[in-house]
């Protein structure tokens, strides 16, 4: 079988050309490879969103709003001509006292943030202000019969899965605590007869 090359330049044509002229003809095959997949449209996989009427009614109330925005001052059309658009329905709001009462409870429990820190008053001076009450938890000796009884039974989940060891190993572990737990929801394990 003869070998036929692919791309043969003439000898006239230097190497520097032949190399350019090979890198453009891949460069032209790639444009066209890539617009063809660009106009493959599969209406299926298309993200199913607003009908075109909920568009047409929103663009047209954002219109009457002022809600658009003008050419490339960034502004909207409410932001430069105010007098053309109604205004804006007004939002409830809370009673006057009652956030004056949660402005004080702030300052007097140093939740407020200073400056442009990002920390509240509290994190920056802890003393002045009173601990926060701390939740009740387990106790050590709680906690430690929890994590036995569950290694016991394979409720502990293994590696990135999710999944928990009873699942991924069924007859390794016992059914008791399943049955208990069942048994106080009222619920049984054994297989509902038909």
């Amino acid at each position: 079988m003869k070998h036929i090359p692919l791309f043969n330049p003439p000898r006239s044509m230097g190497r520097t050309a032949a190399t350019l002229s090979l890198a453009m003809a891949g460069t032209l095959f790639w444009s066209f490879a890539h617009a063809v997949e660009a106009t493959q449209w599969e209406p299926q996989s298309a993200p199913q969103g607003k009908t075109r009427a909920e568009v047409k009614a929103e663009l047209a109330e954002a219109q009457r709003m002022g809600d658009i925005v003008m050419g490339n001052t960034g502004l909207t059309q409410r932001e430069l001509f105010l007098g053309r658009y109604p205004a804006r329905p007004a939002v409830a709001s809370r009673p006057r006292d009652e956030v004056k009462a949660e402005l004080a409870e702030a300052q007097r429990n140093g939740d407020l943030v200073v400056g442009n820190t990002g920390a509240t008053q509290r994190e920056m001076f802890p003393a002045r202000y009173p601990a926060r009450p701390t939740v009740a938890g387990k106790t050590r000796d709680e906690v430690k019969a929890e994590l036995a009884e569950a290694i016991r039974t394979g409720d502990i989940e293994t590696g990135e899965t999710g999944r928990t060891r009873r699942e991924m190993f069924p007859g390794s572990y016992p059914r008791a605590r399943a049955d208990v737990q069942h048994a106080s929801r009222g619920q049984s394990t054994a297989p509902a007869s038909q």
